[in-house]
């Protein structure tokens, strides 16, 4: 529900991003492993989604750089205590400033980021399994 509502002020902003950021990273990483046969736990699941679309020869940087500088942003205040060095990161990998200053504007563009990588991910998958 979080994405069909706007983000007025900071605390909606954070609240937003909170959810994002916790979405772009729920990728089932459990089966992507079982279809790599990797068994590095450590990998997570934005380089296993990297991984298993370079293994099907259909790499998309910009999907996987998407989810993982979403997850950037995602570390700053107040859920992660600010790891500033990524989250400087991840506003500059989408041209935004930080601090942030217009929230609805700057989660607009991140969801409208997060779209682009779930119709482009979607287009990948759809070309390779339902033809």
């Amino acid at each position: 529900m979080d994405f069909f509502k706007s983000a007025k002020n900071e605390e909606d902003y954070f609240h937003r991003i909170a959810s994002l950021g916790q979405t772009a990273r729920n990728i089932n990483a459990s089966i992507l492993r079982k279809i790599l046969a990797e068994t590095d736990i450590t990998i997570g699941p934005v380089a296993l989604l990297d991984k298993f679309l370079t293994s099907i020869g259909k790499q998309n940087n910009e999907i996987t750089d998407i989810l993982k500088h979403i997850g950037y942003i995602r570390k700053g205040y107040p859920i992660h205590g600010d790891n500033i060095k990524d989250v400087l990161v991840g506003y500059k990998y989408f041209k935004l400033k930080y601090p942030v200053e217009g929230f609805e504007n700057t989660w607009t563009i991140l969801l409208n980021k997060y779209l682009l990588a779930l119709k482009q991910l979607y287009e990948i998958l759809a070309s390779i399994y339902s033809g």
